[in-house]
């Protein structure tokens, strides 16, 4: 029998909540946030995200105490390094070496996870990430005081890049005021971009310019750094959050880049009818980790 996952994500303005078997959705809910608790995935009350996390369970009536929790892609990085092949006893050393050397920002205000891609003919392939080590403690923190714990800790973009079985594709999802931008290549998630839109607010149309705007600068990105083999419009576009939940939003946004096809993501999971997987996509890489 499939085990019980309860996945949570903490935005601006509100915690979702998702409980699922396997790739089944069994139970969703949000919880929506006062003003300024938690600004730019940091939680700046940590009291008072605590009580509405206890709350949020309380009405669903869920006494899970191990979780899944998702950390905001802002001010974290990603880097696909390679090294030479070493022995285990040296190895993170040169990660860390590696690490000073890509990482735009010291290593001590930031925590270190690492995957191997690939070894052979003489080097390693990893995929390193770096994020915040003060939102990560905050975040820590604040689910320890809501009688919560993490066991399995994501970043809100590669929980994203979980949901698309695409080999080759680029997802956007925005929500509220945060833009995610990932690039999968090779089944990777090879360039992540994560800004806030965040700020005075903003319309339709200088939120759609903002999304086209790093849109691009992304794909360029990616280009001038895999010349080999660079993205052109018939790589898939997927999109998710408030860009497919407003209508007005996903006409801007598909005529701005009408090169492209664009679809909102179609996650490997099964869902009620009345379920809005967009709402989710967070919750569900989750769900899916593992």
């Amino acid at each position: 029998m499939a085990k019980k996952k309860v996945s949570l994500y903490i935005e601006d303005a509100e915690i979702k909540l998702l409980v699922s078997h396997g790739n089944k959705i069994d139970k969703w809910a949000s919880f929506t946030l006062e003003p300024s608790l938690v600004r730019d995935g940091a939680i700046l009350d940590e009291a008072k995200v605590a009580e509405a996390i206890k709350e949020l369970f309380q009405l669903n009536k869920l006494s899970e105490k191990k979780i899944n929790v998702a950390l905001s892609g802002l001010n974290s990085i990603f880097r696909v390094i390679t090294l030479p092949e070493l022995p285990a006893k040296l190895l993170p050393e040169a990660i860390i070496n590696e690490a000073s050397r890509v990482i735009p920002m010291p290593l001590e205000e930031v925590y270190l996870a690492h995957q191997t891609i690939s070894s052979g003919q003489g080097e390693i392939r990893m995929f390193l990430t770096a994020y915040p080590r003060v939102s990560t403690d905050t975040l820590m923190r604040t689910l320890a005081k809501a009688g919560l714990k993490a066991t399995v800790l994501d970043l809100a973009p590669l929980a994203l890049a979980r949901c698309s079985s695409e080999s080759r594709a680029i997802i956007v999802n925005t929500w509220m005021s945060n833009l995610d931008i990932v690039i999968m290549n090779d089944r990777l998630p090879q360039v992540v971009r994560s800004i806030s839109l965040a700020g005075e607010e903003m319309s339709n149309e200088d939120k759609i310019q903002a999304v086209v705007e790093e849109f691009g600068r992304t794909v360029s990105f990616f280009n001038s750094s895999y010349k080999e083999n660079p993205l052109n419009t018939s790589v898939p576009v997927f999109a998710c959050g408030d860009l497919t939940q407003d209508e007005q939003l996903w006409q801007s946004f598909s005529l701005s880049l009408m090169d492209y096809t664009i679809s909102p993501i179609s996650p490997p999971v099964e869902f009620p009818e009345s379920f809005i997987p967009c709402q989710y996509m967070v919750n569900i890489g989750l769900a899916l980790k593992g």
